[in-house]
């Protein structure tokens, strides 16, 4: 086992994992979702309740 020792594995393994992940996200940001007039009204209004209710 000349060749690396555990931390610098690590950190390939780590840094290769990094970049994955990135691609991933950037991959599925287009995918996962509803366009924004695919919502429901309902779902994005809310309520803030009032202080009086104490």
């Amino acid at each position: 086992m000349g060749i690396t020792n555990t931390e610098n594995a690590m950190t390939i393994i780590g840094i290769f994992t990094l970049v994955i992940m990135i691609i991933l996200f950037k991959e599925m940001k287009t995918k996962v979702g509803l366009k924004p007039d695919q919502y429901d009204k309902k779902d994005i209004e809310f309520k803030i309740p009032s202080k009086a209710a104490h």
